[in-house]
């Protein structure tokens, strides 16, 4: 039989998820905000937010007025209680923990939307067609590639910038063009649309300086960016940090993948 999974906190892609695993046969209990603690106690499994904590001291709960603090929560954990979550703060739980975002089945399944994000903000932020345009797309990793693929199929010159080898040779294989990011400063100029997705300051002041003033940059990179953001005002130069696109464009589509990966998780266990 499986066990009862308490849903606690999160916006509203866990509304989604709730909603999905309940599909699943799984008995849900949707918390926006706090749960008593003995409902706490009794649930074999707790599936927290996408991330748990934005200050590291209390529960992620934007649709709720309650202040959940972490390390009582905690204390209201059984030792052998399944936790999932996404950014799951270390050192405070002490049962056993599943952080969505070191999986690489949630990355992939959150390419697409991501990638769609990408391309509505590039739609709304310039006042051309982007079909045409010139490219450059920082990181071909997993949604490196989905948001190549998605602007090929646009028309748009894509071009790759890559650290390895493999990822240039699979790039030019999938019909686009790729450059080496060590040598980013020499051909960053050259194109109207820049999207970053590596978590790494590659856009530096040095490299910001060769840009074009026209060019429009679009950051996906996890906090602290990509992106030299003061030079990048200095300079006068465009840039959208897009962060946590699946949920701020397709928050029910982001909710499923987030109770799709819960139940691959719990599969795994055999729960």
């Amino acid at each position: 039989m499986r066990k009862k999974i308490i849903i606690m906190g999160g916006d509203l892609r866990l509304s989604y998820a709730a909603s999905y695993l309940a599909d699943k046969n799984y008995e849900t209990v949707y918390f926006r905000g706090s749960a008593d603690e003995n409902t706490i106690k009794r649930s074999g499994i707790l599936l927290l937010g996408v991330p748990v904590s934005s200050d590291g001291e209390t529960l992620n709960a934007p649709l709720s007025e309650d202040k959940i603090y972490l390390n009582g929560l905690a204390e209201s954990i059984d030792s052998d209680t399944i936790l999932i979550g996404g950014k799951i703060p270390e050192n405070i739980f002490k049962c056993r923990t599943y952080d969505l975002l070191k999986r690489d089945d949630f990355a992939y399944y959150n390419a697409v939307p991501t990638a769609e994000g990408v391309l509505e903000t590039a739609m709304r932020e310039t006042n051309y067609c982007i079909s045409q345009s010139k490219c450059l797309v920082i990181g071909y990793g997993r949604i490196g590639k989905v948001i190549c693929d998605m602007l090929g199929k646009l028309g748009t010159r894509v071009t790759v910038s890559a650290r390895k080898a493999s990822d240039m040779a699979l790039a030019e294989a999938l019909g686009h063009k790729a450059e080496n990011t060590l040598f980013l400063k020499n051909f960053v100029g050259d194109y109207d649309i820049i999207i970053n997705t590596v978590p790494q300051k590659i856009l530096n002041a040095e490299v910001l300086e060769r840009t074009s003033p026209d060019s429009l940059i679009i950051d996906t990179a996890s906090k602290p960016g990509g992106v030299d953001t003061d030079e990048a005002f200095r300079l006068s130069r465009k840039v959208v940090c897009a962060l946590s696109l699946p949920g701020k464009v397709a928050p029910k589509t982001a909710g499923e993948i987030i109770g799709r990966t819960t139940q691959n998780i719990l599969d795994e266990l055999g729960e």
